[in-house]
């Protein structure tokens, strides 16, 4: 049983097309987003992991999952939840994998603020980080992020 975890820019239904070639080799898998996207019951916070405990919870209830193969794989923003379930569900966790996950930097003002106006980011970013951690502030009525006119300062 591989437990799929979305990006920030990603849904379970991403996650499900990717994890779809795994189902004739007997390999299962349980997609999920990460807190604060698409249909997630939370907010990302310092302990938003725990939602994944009842997801661990339940597949290792379901008497057709060997509960000893329980591999988790998160992308970008979801690798970071699955590192992060490295270590606070390390005793029921077969293995982990974080591909290319948010790190240290990730969460420091010198990578934050100039991330949100970057031509690398497909979308408009600072509506998506506002969502993802909870801020109830509206972005409708402001004007989208203008990347070629904020420049970092040299």
């Amino acid at each position: 049983m591989v437990i799929g975890i979305s990006g920030l820019d990603s849904r379970k239904e991403n996650v499900t097309e990717t994890y779809a070639a795994l189902l004739p080799h007997g390999i299962a898998f349980f997609a999920i987003e990460s807190p604060g996207t698409g249909q997630s019951p939370i907010k990302a916070d310092a302990t938003a992991e725990r939602m994944y405990k009842g997801v661990i919870d339940y597949l290792v209830g379901r008497p057709d999952i060997d509960r000893n193969r329980i591999l988790v794989h998160g992308q970008s923003f979801g690798a970071y939840w699955a590192a992060k379930l490295a270590h606070t569900e390390r005793a029921r966790l077969a293995g982990v994998v974080a591909q290319s996950p948010a790190v240290h930097t990730y969460f420091q003002a010198d990578y934050f603020g100039p991330s949100l106006y970057t031509r690398e980011y497909l979308f408009d970013r600072l509506p998506a980080y506002l969502n993802v951690y909870g801020s109830r502030a509206s972005t409708s009525s402001r004007p989208r992020c203008q990347p070629c006119r904020l420049r970092r300062k040299a």
